[in-house]
This record gives C-alpha cells, structure tokens and sequence, in this order.
C-alpha cells in the first residue's frame, strides 16, 4: 500500500510503500484509536463501519481500513462473524494500572502482535540493531 508521505522540503511529498504485514501505526497511535472504540462501544460487538465511525473516520476511506487494521495487527480487537470489540489485551493496556504484571504482559504482546515485529525481534534473538541495520536487513 502506498502513503504520501511529506519530506523535508516544505510541500513536497513522496510515495512510501509499506509491506501489508506492516501496521499503517504505531503501537502509541493504535491506542488512542482503541480508546475511542472502547469510549464509544465499551466490550460490545460493532460492525467495522461503526468501529471507523467511532474513530473518526469516513466509512469505506483507505485510512480507514488501515487504522483498523492495525488495530487487528496490534490484537486490540477480538473478531467474531464480522464485528469487532476490544480485546481483553486492549482493555487491560486502557484500564490497568502501568505497573500491574497483566498490563506489562498485554503491553508486550501487543507491541509482537504484527509478524514483521516477531520476525525482527526472532532474528536478533530479542538485541535489535541500529534503524539503519534493520532498514538495510529489510530492503533484502
């Protein structure tokens, strides 16, 4: 999938291209975007069109579906015949106090939940190089 993505020239953009198994968000960002569907629907099943809705998005739009799916990515949600609720990790990151073993546990298996993530974590045995070494091992 490709974004815009603004440079350091003021105006100018350029295409990134992001690998599909790539979060289109940070774990920070997908957070705040799981606070406004639990605010909104609290542990209750909604459709993916109310889901966008309570994030603030246009129903059918390409961010859209993009936030959500990172939401997915994250296992923030839980799937059940098409509708979609906050999982029981999601709750515990937006409830829990920070220094309770559940959140800690809900934290670090969030930040794994995209496979590029395990996958990068997996092949440096857990000791991530330098931005510019992964950058250069995943151009490969």
């Amino acid at each position: 999938m490709d974004a815009n993505v603004e440079t350091k020239e003021k105006g100018t953009k350029r295409k990134v291209h992001r690998s599909p198994n790539y979060p289109s968000m940070g774990l920070k960002d997908a957070l705040e975007k799981a606070r406004l569907v639990y605010d909104a629907e609290k542990r209750s099943f909604g459709s993916p069109e109310v889901l966008r809705a309570d994030m603030g998005y246009t129903a059918g739009t390409g961010p859209a579906g993009r936030a959500l799916s990172a939401l997915k990515q994250y296992g923030l949600l839980d799937e059940k015949d098409g509708q979609y609720r906050i999982s029981d990790s999601a709750f515990a990151l937006l409830e829990l106090s920070h220094g309770s073993e559940e959140y800690r546990t809900a934290l670090k298996e969030a930040a794994l939940g995209p496979a590029i993530f395990r996958e990068l974590v997996g092949h440096y045995a857990g000791n991530l190089p330098s931005d510019t070494n992964l950058r250069d091992y995943l151009l490969r």
